[in-house]
């Protein structure tokens, strides 16, 4: 929405918008209502969401969370709760663009360089299987989205 927007504002400078050009609008403000309260639920239950992340993937995999002899939950952690406010907050503004131009590519480089793509793969798959448990069919329409880039891009 904000990058829409943004372009929006560019290519209408000196004139009027386009019916056709303020449909992207139209089509947000239907969803909004359900935006708004797939993005409370997440904020909501942001702890109960990590937790049952951190039991599953440890289930999966018991060394997850650890480099070495390191244990790094808390780093794993707290890069879980960022990427779930990232994904949720492009949902709410309906901004993949953004998300993905910005957050996910500077994460993705993370990753790469701690050679950390096998538990993210398996974070942010359990990440969704939770999330998909915790919301209606149709709140996770729209969130569906962002959680696939973000666990495209950080696998």
């Amino acid at each position: 929405m904000l990058t829409q927007l943004k372009k929006l504002s560019i290519s209408t400078e000196g004139r009027y918008a386009q019916e056709s050009e303020l449909q992207f609008f139209h089509d947000y403000l239907k969803t909004v209502n359900a935006r708004i309260g797939v993005y409370e639920t997440i904020r909501d239950e942001q702890e109960q969401i990590d937790s049952q992340i951190t039991l599953i993937a440890q289930s999966i995999d018991p060394k997850i969370h650890y480099r070495g002899d390191r244990n790094i939950a808390n780093i794993c952690r707290r890069d879980r709760q960022q990427a779930l406010r990232c994904a949720s907050a492009a949902m709410l503004f309906d901004d993949l663009d953004r998300l993905r131009n910005d957050y996910l590519m500077w994460d993705q480089k993370i990753i790469k360089a701690f050679a950390d793509s096998k538990p993210a793969q398996i974070t942010y798959q359990v990440m969704f299987k939770v999330i998909e448990t915790m919301i209606k069919p149709e709140e996770l329409t729209l969130i569906a989205p962002a959680l696939k880039i973000t666990q495209m891009c950080l696998n």
